[in-house]
C-alpha cells in the first residue's frame, strides 16, 4: 500500500481540493515571483538582456545576440522584447517574462509529480518550488533561466506523458517544447541525456 502523505491527511483528497490546493499554491507562486520585481536595479548581466532587447528590429536582435561576450540563442530575447513593449521602460517590463514563465513551470512540475506519483506529490513538489529561494531569485532575473526552467518542465512531462500514453500529440508536443528549449539557451541541452537514461533504464 502507498504511504499517506501527511497533505492527505489534512485534507483528504478529492478533484474540488485538489483544484483548490493547486489554485492557492499558484497564487502564492504569482505572489511571490512578482512581489517587488522593481525593487533593486538590474545587474551586469541584466543591463545585455537591456541592450539586446532595445534593438531596433528583429533582425539587429538576433545579430546582437551572437555578437556579446556569451553569445546564445535568440529566443528568450525575441520573446523579452515583445513583453517588454507591454510595460513602461524598467526593471518590471524587463523581468515580467521571467516572472511568468516561474509560474507556468510550477504548474508543469505540479503536473509531472501527478503523472509520476499523485496529485498529492504533485502539489508538495509545487509547494516547495514556489517558496525555493534560488527559484525567486531566478524568476526575479531578466535572464532565460525562469523560461528555461518551464521549457524543461513542460519537455520532460510530455516526455513522460508520450512514454506512458503514446500518441502523435504527446510525441509533438516533446519535440516542440524541448525545440524550443534548446534555442533559449546551451546549458538545457544535459535534460536529453536524462531523457535517454529514462529509456535505458526504463
Amino acid at each position: 500500500s502507498q504511504p499517506i502523505l501527511p497533505l492527505t491527511v489534512i485534507l483528504p483528497a478529492n478533484p474540488m481540493r485538489i483544484r483548490l490546493l493547486l489554485m492557492v499554491t499558484l497564487a502564492l507562486c504569482v505572489f511571490l515571483g512578482f512581489y517587488h520585481l522593481d525593487g533593486y536595479g538590474l545587474w551586469s548581466d541584466e543591463f545585455v538582456t537591456l541592450l539586446i532587447v532595445s534593438s531596433k528590429s528583429f533582425k539587429e536582435l538576433i545579430q546582437t545576440c551572437f555578437e556579446v561576450p556569451q553569445p546564445m540563442p535568440p529566443l528568450y530575447f525575441l520573446a523579452s522584447k515583445w513583453t517588454y513593449g507591454f510595460f513602461a521602460p524598467g526593471e518590471i517590463g524587463l523581468r515580467a517574462l521571467s516572472a511568468a514563465s516561474s509560474v507556468v513551470a510550477g504548474y508543469f512540475l505540479f503536473a509531472t509529480g501527478r503523472t509520476l506519483f499523485s496529485a498529492e506529490v504533485g502539489l508538495w513538489g509545487l509547494l516547495l518550488f514556489a517558496v525555493n529561494s534560488t527559484q525567486i531569485v531566478y524568476a526575479q532575473n531578466a535572464r532565460p533561466y525562469a523560461v528555461g526552467l518551464m521549457l524543461s518542465a513542460a519537455s520532460m512531462l510530455c516526455f513522460l506523458k508520450w512514454k506512458r500514453q503514446p500518441s502523435w500529440a504527446w510525441a509533438l508536443s516533446y519535440v516542440i517544447s524541448t525545440a524550443l528549449l534548446l534555442h533559449v539557451h546551451y546549458i538545457f541541452f544535459p535534460i536529453l541525456l536524462i531523457q535517454w537514461l529514462y529509456l535505458v533504464v526504463g
